[in-house]
């Protein structure tokens, strides 16, 4: 029970990865099918990324599932994720 006019902690957010942004759009794409939260934390202040990269975060309590994708997404489309092909 929450007395009137108390509000929640800000919950905190967690990097689950970092990459170039056409790489990125995808990875956003199928974390929101899959119903998790995510963000571009890219351009925030505390975050250095180059111009053209995205940097990824979800809320702590999604974390282990946004793991779990991304590393799925990776076995599954190890083209995409390459380094230097283009990928993240």
């Amino acid at each position: 029970m929450s007395a009137e006019g108390e509000t929640a902690a800000p919950e905190e957010w967690v990097e689950v990865w970092r990459g170039i942004r056409r790489t990125g759009q995808v990875v956003v794409r199928y974390m929101r099918d899959a119903g998790v939260v995510i963000r571009n934390a890219a351009g925030m202040p505390g975050v250095t990324a180059p111009a053209q990269h995205w940097v990824l975060q979800v809320p702590t309590s999604q974390s282990e599932t946004a793991v779990r994708l991304v590393e799925g997404m990776k076995k599954a489309y190890p083209v995409v994720f390459a380094p230097g092909k283009g990928g993240g």
